[in-house]
């Protein structure tokens, strides 16, 4: 069995949303990023040269208290390209964003904004998460966006009571290696109102994904035709990381 724990980075994200959320402004950020087809290796060479360092001088600076970006894998003009998940340390750290806004659209570079087709943010609070004590070398990331038609409350009450004993026997049994869950704070309009991002340890165990769910399923005793209560899923992207040199 791995361990599950929480690093202190994004502990410390977690327990801003640990009270009301209406007592504070969004304290994460999700920024979508899609090309036209042609544009996608000229979007991944900036962000391999150069982009991806800027992201880090800023967690390094102490604006984010940390970030993933993820490159989709496969190609799908329905969908996004590549995805940053911004981390601050509360509201205030957010506000600050304004400012790398007006030099550096989105966190790019202005020259790296001819490769894209579209950018959307969306401000969210991690509401949920869970992680392996270990870090896996090439992590798999599938990214759900879902439509949920009741209140926060009720919806957290059902992750709690169903979804979160399974993501943490998925990381229990070792296939996965971390979850978070946000939710949108402006919903209005948007295509999604919840996100979930798992990270699955490798290749190998993404396409066993449906095998660890069977057995952490019997394990917890629960049916296999549960239904999710006004919870839809939308549109899946399987994605891999986008991190600095080692």
């Amino acid at each position: 069995m791995k361990t599950i724990s929480l690093s202190l980075s994004l502990a410390a994200a977690l327990l801003c949303v640990a009270q009301d959320l209406r007592e504070t402004g969004p304290t994460s950020l999700v920024i979508v990023y899609k090309c036209i087809p042609e544009k996608r290796v000229q979007l991944l060479n900036y962000m391999r040269q150069s982009g991806i360092d800027g992201f880090h001088r800023r967690k390094e600076s102490g604006m984010l208290v940390d970030y993933r970006l993820l490159f989709s894998r496969y190609v799908d003009t329905n969908n996004w390209d590549m995805m940053a998940v911004l981390w601050f340390t509360d509201y205030a750290a957010v506000q600050k964003w304004k400012h790398v806004e007006r030099t550096n659209p989105a966190g790019l570079d202005p020259s790296a904004m001819a490769n894209l087709l579209s950018v959307s943010s969306y401000p969210v609070d991690m509401v949920r998460h869970a992680e392996s004590s270990e870090t896996p070398p090439e992590p798999v990331y599938l990214v759900v966006p879902y439509v949920v038609s009741t209140s926060l409350a009720e919806y957290l009450h059902y992750v709690d009571d169903d979804l979160r004993p399974q993501f943490e026997g998925w990381i229990g049994e070792g296939g996965l290696s971390r979850y978070s869950l946000f939710v949108q704070r402006y919903p209005g309009g948007r295509p999604w109102d919840n996100l979930a991002l798992f990270e699955y340890r490798s290749d190998t165990d993404f396409g066993e994904r449906e095998k660890l769910a069977a057995k952490v399923r019997e394990k917890l005793k629960m049916p296999g035709d549960r239904v999710q209560p006004s919870v839809a899923a939308k549109e899946p992207v399987i994605a891999d990381e986008l991190a600095p040199a080692r």
